[in-house]
């Protein structure tokens, strides 16, 4: 079949190649003016997909480091507050030291409690602290305050109870790495120690064995239940003995010594625990007995065997309370009896064998006083609202000064926890930063575009074109001969 070549044809083929010549300037007129060699797959599939890659890895690149610029300024923040806190925390230990060792009327112990109460007010503004509208002591919990601030009827801070989450709050800083922006604030304003419970009375009440869940301060009141006495004497409780005496303690713990002057019961002398003697006579039903320690017993000497001279054993049941007086336990008279508080749940382990009177027991729990709770011990037995001796207050004072120091030193070491991730920080951001430089300039080698090649390229393709541009007028100047040829 003979195909023949046809102007029209001629003229088509010519035509399309200037459109060829002419798109493809347009490319690299482009490309000149973007600084980009690659703007869709077309234009270089393999290279396209190794920018792709880049690409993807500068993004997560990218978030990693806004995850550490954010957790960098969040942990500056919290390290900033703690040392708040540890000013505070020294700063009461100060006044502690002036309040123990100075020569302090009424009114300057007055104004040291006044300045506690301000260190109080500051360190629940410090726990409450807020960065970039998320608490910095909630834990997990960002959006929750932290802690309650409780205060008396005359406005003085008496505590602060715990709201937020006991998790701390991590941030991701790699593909498989996180850390610990913020601790929680029963990490930092309610670490224990737990030591041994101290007890500051005289009823005779100790530490047991066990381990309590108390915190603070406590109280332990003893009260008196009733009183029996062994045969043989004919001595009976008095008509106040169950209200009013004030001995506690087993059979044979105190002991009543009757000598029977008459004879035959109708007077004689009694007394307790080896006490002064008392006179009696059969007509005495509610004898008041002091002994030699204050202790008293009231008792009915109406009946006394003729002619008993001798010691009598004595058994005083009692009950004891740890949640002033709301529930009361009978006292078993055990190394480790247990008592439960009934408004919070807490445990005290009491060594009851050695308690011999009524009263009420001051209770410390050594080592497990929160941040709030030592700081308002400190204010309260500065002013000895407890009525301590001068001995026991001095005593308490200085274990406040322990328990501050403990609080402090651990915060100290927190700060110190905390300000080691921040350096970790620094230089994972630094890590980063290098590696972001390095993904930056490979992807622009790929993207980018050979601005020397690409004048060349340029001119050439200028000159194809303008060949090509000849090339199609010539093809397009025709006459009537050439029709004829």
């Amino acid at each position: 079949m003979d195909l023949r070549v046809t102007l029209q044809t001629m003229i088509q083929r010519a035509l399309a190649n200037t459109r060829r010549q002419t798109d493809r300037l347009g490319v690299l007129q482009e490309q000149a003016v973007t600084g980009k060699k690659i703007e869709a797959p077309s234009d270089d599939p393999p290279a396209y997909v190794q920018l792709l890659g880049l690409r993807t890895s500068l993004g997560q690149l990218s978030g990693h480091l806004g995850n550490v610029q954010v957790a960098e300024q969040t942990l500056e923040a919290q390290v900033a507050s703690l040392r708040q806190v540890s000013d505070i925390l020294s700063k009461a230990r100060q006044l502690g030291q002036e309040a123990l060792h100075g020569s302090n009327d009424k009114a300057s112990l007055q104004a040291i409690a006044m300045e506690i109460e301000t260190l109080l007010e500051r360190m629940a503004d410090q726990a409450n602290q807020k960065h970039l509208d998320r608490f910095l002591f909630s834990g997990a919990s960002v959006q929750t305050m932290p802690f309650e601030v409780i205060k008396d009827d005359h406005g003085r801070i008496i505590g602060a109870k715990y709201h937020g989450s006991t998790q701390e709050a991590d941030v991701p800083v790699g593909l498989l790495s996180n850390i610990t922006t913020l601790i929680s604030g029963d990490e930092i304003f309610e670490s224990k120690e737990r030591q041994k419970t101290f007890y500051t009375g005289r009823t005779g009440a100790k530490a047991g064995t066990g381990t309590d869940s108390g915190t603070g301060l406590g109280r332990l009141s003893v009260r008196h239940v009733a009183t029996t006495y062994a045969l043989g004497s004919g001595v009976q409780p008095g008509a106040s003995s169950a209200a009013k005496d004030s001995i506690i303690g087993p059979l044979g713990a105190h002991n009543l010594r009757i000598i029977d002057d008459s004879g035959t019961g109708a007077f004689g002398r009694v007394s307790l625990n080896g006490g002064g003697e008392i006179a009696f006579t059969n007509a005495d039903v509610n004898l008041k007995v002091v002994g030699p320690n204050g202790e008293v017993v009231y008792v009915d000497m109406s009946a006394i065997v003729p002619g008993f001279n001798g010691t009598v054993a004595i058994q005083s049941d009692g009950e004891m309370s740890i949640d002033d007086g709301a529930t009361w336990s009978p006292i078993a008279f055990v190394q480790d009896q247990i008592l439960a508080d009934s408004r919070n749940g807490a445990v005290t382990h009491v060594d009851s064998r050695e308690i011999r009177r009524v009263g009420v027991d001051e209770i410390e729990y050594i080592g497990a006083f929160d941040a709030f709770e030592a700081l308002v011990a400190l204010r309260d037995d500065v002013l000895n609202k407890r009525e301590l001796s001068a001995g026991e207050n001095a005593q308490a004072l200085s274990r406040r000064m322990a328990e501050l120091e403990r609080i402090h030193n651990h915060v100290l070491q927190l700060v110190g926890e905390q300000s080691a991730r921040l350096a970790t920080l620094d230089g994972l951001k630094k890590q980063y930063e290098d590696k972001k430089l390095l993904l930056e300039k490979a992807a622009a080698e790929v993207e980018g575009a050979d601005l020397v090649e690409l004048a060349i390229k340029l001119q050439e393709q200028q000159t194809l074109l303008a060949s090509a541009l000849a090339a199609t007028a010539r093809v397009l100047q025709v006459s009537l001969l050439d029709f004829l040829r």
